[in-house]
């Protein structure tokens, strides 16, 4: 009887030593699990903050280029007139006479 008694509890504890091997089995997956996806997660927040700022220089530099080109243009526009006005005051001095003389 004590033989049957100590198999019946061997058979027992070897349950239970079964039973936490599972569960601590399926905590450590958990817990690894939670690792990975936080990892993760750190991971996507620094793509995002990187990707925003590359957009952000991206941005940056179009805009500063499209000024550029906007400021090469309105002294285009500038030297184009200033010449239209130039010709047009000489062209009135010559008909006028007074083209050449001191005021």
């Amino acid at each position: 009887m004590t033989n049957q008694l100590h198999q019946t509890n061997q058979q027992q504890r070897e349950m239970e030593a079964e039973a936490a091997a599972v569960i601590q089995a399926v905590v450590r997956g958990r817990f690894s699990r939670d690792k990975l996806k936080s990892e993760r997660d750190r991971e996507v927040r620094a793509a995002v903050v990187i990707q925003a700022a590359v957009r952000g220089r991206f941005s940056r530099d179009k805009l500063k280029s499209e000024r550029d080109r906007e400021v090469r243009a309105a002294v285009v526009i500038q030297a184009a007139v200033r010449g239209r006005f130039s010709r047009d005051k000489l062209k009135r001095e010559r008909e006028t006479g007074r083209y050449g003389q001191l005021s």
